[in-house]
């Protein structure tokens, strides 16, 4: 019974140490894709789909931005992953993921905010944002062209 339960453990936080290298190794790739970037995009999740994809393409667009001018993340990575990057102006938030992402501010929807040393916005996901046009003027008049739009 106690070989029976130490194997069971040892299995356990064999398995918990192969996530976190995992995730680590996801991270360290994303660190070198974030290295020179000005912004950061974080979302609750990557797995869009086609139709939210061409969306957030749209709205990078909208702000002049270039495919290597931004990378997005996951809320695998917090901002302690990302906070050294001298280029990085400006984080997006795609969602209430302030805690997730690991900040310790409340930031309003659609109101730009300045937080250590950067810019940082809020706005809704990118499926409610397709889905809704109010929401989508809202931010973009509110949040993105004040800080994208000379």
């Amino acid at each position: 019974m106690i070989f029976t339960m130490a194997a069971l453990l040892i299995s356990i936080f064999e398995q918990e140490t192969l996530i976190n290298t995992s995730i680590r190794m996801r991270n360290n790739s994303l660190l070198e894709k974030a290295s020179g970037v000005s912004v950061l995009v974080v979302m609750e999740h990557q797995n869009l789909t086609d139709a939210e994809q061409e969306q957030l393409h749209k709205i990078m667009q909208a702000c002049r931005l270039e495919e290597g001018a931004y990378v997005i993340c996951d809320t695998t990575a917090t901002w302690l992953d990302f906070r050294m990057e001298e280029h990085l102006q400006t984080v997006i938030l795609f969602g209430d993921l302030e805690q997730r992402f690991n900040i310790n501010i409340l930031i309003p929807i659609h109101q730009p905010v300045t937080f250590d040393g950067r810019n940082w916005i809020k706005t809704r996901p990118v499926s409610e944002l397709m889905n809704n046009a109010q929401l989508k003027s809202a931010f973009w008049q509110q949040a993105l062209k004040p800080i994208f739009v000379p």
